[in-house]
């Protein structure tokens, strides 16, 4: 994989997957597997992924680290929630969204349940 950030968050891409490590952590993280929607852009490239029943999934803990490390607004890395719906959706790239794509993906989890990275990979 290809990797476009040597700090934290770091995103780490190839050509049909993506990881990306929200920060450090200690130990081996809980995977928990759950579908993603990866947006991608003309080029086919993931440049979002939208989770839907985040914390119904994930549990109350899951954007601890999240909300207090990475941006809800500004051009590159960003997050959204919308507690509502239960649906959370993190930029990884500022570009257009072309098309969609639903995929198994897996989330890491800290010890006190928070997200420390995501993980996923196109099924086609």
């Amino acid at each position: 994989m290809h990797q476009i950030k040597d700090s934290f968050p770091r995103i780490e891409r190839a050509k049909d997957e993506v990881e990306v490590l929200i920060c450090p952590h200690e130990g081996q993280p809980k995977r928990l597997n759950m579908t993603f929607v990866l947006d991608l852009n003309q080029f086919d490239e993931i440049i979002g992924l939208e989770i839907l029943n985040l914390r119904l999934t994930a549990g109350e803990n899951a954007l601890g680290r999240i909300q207090t490390l990475i941006p809800s607004s500004g051009k590159s890395i960003k997050y959204s929630y919308d507690p509502a719906s239960d649906a959370f959706y993190l930029q990884i790239s500022n570009d257009r969204s072309f098309t969609q794509e639903s995929t198994e993906g897996t989330l890491l989890v800290n010890s006190v349940g928070e997200i420390v990275g995501f993980q996923a990979k196109r099924s086609g």
